[in-house]
């Protein structure tokens, strides 16, 4: 593994942005600096961005329900469905092409929430492998702008923001936020075409090793319909399926499902998309985070983290939170994540952290066999009509920073088995708020809340919960 102390070539690359950003010098006066592409052609053309995919996990959506689908399923002829190679093996090969095109590792940067991930996890554990060690983009940033400064970083479709303690996904704006919230529902319509036997058999055998890709398939193509404004869209239009498959087999197994296409009518975006995102309560948290998004952009300076247009080939896709602050002439300053050079003295090796994390997660997957069927209570409660889940469905589990055994007085455990629907913190003062707070999970069955409001000392918490049972059910 590369060296820290090595400077015969210090090498950076910052990932997480949209495109990965890099820069590499031998002297001070000679530094080079250049952009790749996030996508990796998947096959017959399809490109997948993997940090759109990883932010999936964490991405908020509108609370209101998206307009009525109206879509025509119909049967296309074309190129062979593609196959994509298991996510981690995905991974690698971005590092270890990464790798070569810098002659050597050095030190990668991403988001620290994409440590909180399965997939996350995956995609560092690649470059790790690869000889890279790693830091995360929030920390240097603070570094540069301060704790309380707002950043916001766009990847694509997702824009990650974060203000003091609080992070949260959203979508990158309108066009975004509508392709993102109708791809549940073509999803569902494409597999309500074929026999029932055959959808089941996607969701269980396939949905986590290529369900990934479907998605963000679905979601670009609406995306860029919405974006040149088009009533409607034929998605497969040119002979490219709609799915991809983990092998030869599947590929076969599921042939109705790789000449499936569907047509679907666009609505329009929803004008002043920002101003109502910004507001408490539009916005949904993703599973496994609680409380609500609210910015008051004017209140105070933006760091919109994104590369030079001018050293892209290719420009916005679609309106952005960009476009909504120089609109509206907001306080927002715009950085070159290849400028994040404080990286350097930050990273540190995962090795030890990755490998009791990755196993963690093998131990979980394993363990989580049988569905679970939450109480009636909490399935009336959130929607989910007493559906059963499969992990791939729930959600994951977020876990803490490798520097353990500090004492942090903003967070608080709940050891008993309780309904996460039903916690309430307040204050034991004079005004009994209640205060917001976001859910982790550093260990299965470990429940902690952390509260986004600085606690001073002294403060009285009270915390009002639901104890639950759950009732396994055979596969």
């Amino acid at each position: 593994m590369t060296s820290r102390t090595d400077d015969t070539f210090r090498r950076l690359v910052v990932h997480g942005c949209g495109h990965l950003a890099w820069v590499r010098w031998q002297e001070a006066e000679d530094r080079k600096v250049g952009r790749w592409n996030d996508r990796m052609d998947v096959g017959s053309g399809v490109e997948i961005s993997l940090g759109e995919v990883v932010d999936r996990a964490w991405g908020w959506l509108p609370a209101t329900k998206p307009p009525p689908l109206r879509a025509e399923i119909h049967h296309g002829e074309g190129e062979a469905a593609p196959l994509v190679p298991a996510w981690s093996e995905l991974a690698a090969l971005q590092a270890q092409g990464c790798t070569r095109e810098m002659s050597g590792s050095g030190v990668l940067v991403t988001p620290d929430i994409w440590r909180e991930s399965p997939q996350g996890r995956q995609l560092l554990s690649a470059w790790n492998a690869s000889g890279w060690h790693w830091t995360s983009m929030e920390q240097v940033l603070e570094l540069r702008f301060g704790k309380g400064v707002r950043l916001a970083v766009p990847t694509g479709l997702w824009v990650r923001i974060r203000h003091g303690r609080r992070r949260v996904t959203v979508p990158n704006g309108a066009e975004a936020a509508l392709a993102l919230q109708m791809t549940e529902p073509v999803l569902e319509r494409l597999l309500g075409a074929v026999e029932g036997s055959l959808a089941s058999r996607w969701w269980k055998e396939e949905h986590d090793l290529s369900g990934w890709f479907v998605r963000q398939r679905i979601s670009r193509l609406l995306a860029q319909a919405l974006h040149l404004g088009a009533s409607s869209v034929d998605l497969g239009e040119g002979g490219k399926a709609l799915f991809a498959f983990s092998g030869p087999e599947a590929r076969e197994t599921f042939a109705d499902l790789a000449n499936l296409r569907v047509a679907v009518d666009l609505p329009a975006p929803p004008a002043n998309w920002w101003r109502q995102a910004s507001k408490a309560g539009f916005l949904h948290p993703s599973p496994g985070q609680r409380g609500r998004f609210e910015a008051k952009w004017e209140e105070s300076e933006t760091v919109l983290v994104e590369h030079p247009p001018e050293e892209l080939e290719e420009q916005a896709e679609f309106k952005s939170l960009k476009d909504h602050l120089q609109f509206n002439s907001l306080p927002y300053r715009s950085e070159d994540p290849a400028n994040l050079l404080q990286a350097w003295d930050l990273a540190t090796d995962l090795e030890k952290w990755l490998a009791r994390t990755l196993a963690e997660d093998e131990e979980r997957r394993q363990a989580a066999g049988p569905k679970v069927v939450p109480d009636e209570e909490e399935a009336d409660s959130n929607g989910s009509g007493g559906e059963s889940r499969t992990l791939a469905e729930l959600p994951p589990a977020p876990i803490g920073d490798p520097l353990e055994g500090e004492f942090d007085p903003q967070i608080f455990r709940l050891d008993t088995p309780h309904r996460r629907s039903g916690v309430q913190i307040r204050r034991v003062d004079d005004e009994h708020r209640e205060l917001q707070a976001t859910l982790r999970e550093p260990e299965p069955g470990e429940i902690l809340y952390e509260v986004e409001e600085e606690l001073t000392h002294g403060t009285v918490i009270r915390i009002d919960y639901h104890p639950q049972t759950l009732r396994g059910r055979g596969a």
